[in-house]
């Protein structure tokens, strides 16, 4: 996850990417003028004002190591005012009966 992280907050391939994929999925004016807003921040702020989201899910006990570690590994590589954000979920759940699970539910 940290290279996936430190990836995003740092190429501008991708970011580009994200910001094209982003602006064909603002279809109302109300979005558009917020997709405005944040991309003139981003490009305001030279490409550093990021927020960097990453989930981990795991089908293990609960381990603040898991990640204090990427968090850790992400920041110390990153400037201000990029910020990153790690949420981590421990499913009671097998991962090999995730999908059987989601199908069960819908």
């Amino acid at each position: 996850m940290a290279w996936q992280l430190e990836s995003n907050a740092t190429r501008l391939d991708k970011q580009h990417a994200l910001l094209r994929w982003l602006r064909f999925r603002c279809r109302t004016p109300e979005l558009l003028a917020l997709y405005h807003e944040a991309v003139s921040r981003y490009l305001g702020s030279r490409g550093k004002e990021i927020l960097i989201v990453g989930v981990l899910l795991r089908d293990t006990p609960c381990r603040e190591r898991d990640v204090a570690t990427r968090g850790r590994h992400v920041g110390g590589r990153l400037e201000a005012p990029t910020r990153v954000e790690i949420l981590a979920w421990y499913l009671p759940i097998s991962v090999d009966d995730w999908l059987d699970e989601l199908e069960g539910a819908a």
